[in-house]
């Protein structure tokens, strides 16, 4: 049907390494008004 299940994780837990402290969007232009690039989502920071 489409819908999420009530308590779904996208994510194993045993997969969880730590909590996000931040979240960074690389933006294209002022405040993102033109949307943000996704090209680097699921990457980490080295």
């Amino acid at each position: 049907n489409g819908q999420l299940l009530p308590n779904h994780n996208f994510l194993p837990e045993q997969n969880l390494r730590g909590k996000a402290f931040l979240i960074w969007l690389n933006c294209e232009g002022w405040f993102c008004k033109d949307g943000f690039s996704a090209s680097r989502i699921g990457t980490k920071i080295e």
